[in-house]
């Protein structure tokens, strides 16, 4: 799966998630779509931690710090 995909994935996965939480305020979707877009960060910071520890060069973490790019990109698209 490309990195923008993976990024888009993860950050719609939250904000279904979130959404249904509080789904009877439609007003604070601007802020759900961000506060999803935070999670979806944490969530890939942990992968390349993880990912980093196990593997001492550091390569395999390239295809997740690309999806942590297109996750912060999607900041500045929304703008």
């Amino acid at each position: 799966m490309r990195a923008e995909d993976r990024a888009k994935k993860l950050i719609q996965g939250f904000i279904i998630q979130i959404t249904c939480d509080v789904r009877h305020f439609p007003t604070e979707r601007i802020v759900l779509k961000e506060c999803a877009k935070q999670c979806a960060l944490i969530c890939v910071e942990e992968i390349i931690d993880f990912v980093g520890a196990m593997r001492k060069n550091g390569e395999s973490c390239k295809y997740w710090q690309e999806v942590k790019q297109e996750i912060i990109n999607q900041n500045k698209e929304d703008e």
